[in-house]
C-alpha cells in the first residue's frame, strides 16, 4: 500500500495494484494525473516472452530506464540499469 509523506513525498512497491495488460505488456501506473501529478508521470512496465505492443507517445519526451535483474546458479545477484530517451 503506498504511504505519503510529509511534503508529498509519494513511497510505494514497484507493482502496486493492478496492471493494465496489453498484449504481453503489463502497466503500473504509478505516478500521474490520478495521484495529483501535473507535469510528471511514472509507470512501470513489465514485458512478457513474445511479441511486445508498440509504445509510442507524441505528446512529450520519455526515458526509459530498464532494470535487468542478472542470475547466477537459481540466485539473484543483483540488478543493472540501463536509460534510453525516446522522442
Amino acid at each position: 500500500m503506498a504511504v505519503v509523506l510529509e511534503g508529498g513525498c509519494r513511497i510505494s512497491e514497484m507493482r502496486e495494484g493492478d496492471p493494465r495488460i496489453e498484449g504481453t505488456l503489463r502497466i503500473w501506473d504509478q505516478i500521474g494525473r490520478a495521484t495529483g501529478a501535473q507535469a510528471i508521470s511514472l509507470r512501470i512496465m513489465e514485458f512478457a516472452p513474445g511479441l511486445s505492443p508498440g509504445i509510442q507517445n507524441s505528446e512529450c519526451d520519455e526515458i526509459l530506464y530498464v532494470l535487468d535483474e542478472r542470475w547466477e546458479r537459481g540466485k539473484s545477484i543483483g540488478n543493472e540499469v540501463s536509460t534510453s530517451r525516446v522522442s
